[in-house]
């Protein structure tokens, strides 16, 4: 039988493969009120294909790659094929859904930046993030 981490962590990763944004904000917040609870193990759990940022990513579930993101997921994180979960969004993401989740990645860039956490920033940039965004540049997001 499954402990109760073990079973957020099933769920965690279904829910990121299914888009369900809400169902992977109550296991965290789930984990977050558990004693022994702790939310970067959670969300640096690797199941078959990484961690829950990878399927996220990989299904272009932009919602959820925002969430995952906001609560701490390690971007930096490989899989079992030695890719960070923007790789893997780079290279199987449906393409309709690849913009938005780069438009997350580099939102979270902005905001850690801005916030002086250099660490988190850098942490992105190793998860394969180019640094040359084009969010904040209108002339190129009006072009694409």
């Amino acid at each position: 039988m499954a402990s109760p981490a073990e079973e957020r962590c099933q769920v965690l990763h279904y829910a990121a493969g299914a888009g369900r944004a809400d169902i992977i904000s109550l296991a965290i917040e789930q984990e977050i009120a558990d004693e022994a609870g702790d939310v970067l193990r959670l969300l640096s759990s690797q199941a078959e294909k990484g961690t829950a940022l990878h399927e996220a990513c990989r299904c272009g579930h932009v919602d959820v790659v925002r969430l995952l993101l906001l609560r701490g997921a390690p971007p930096e994180l490989p899989d079992a094929a030695g890719r960070a979960a923007f790789e893997v969004a780079k290279a199987e993401c449906p393409p309709a859904r690849l913009g938005p989740v780069r438009a997350a990645f580099e939102a979270e860039l902005f905001k850690r930046c801005a916030s002086g956490d250099t660490v988190g920033a850098e942490a992105l940039a190793r998860g394969g993030l180019e640094l040359n965004c084009t969010q904040a540049r209108p002339d190129i997001r009006r072009n694409h």
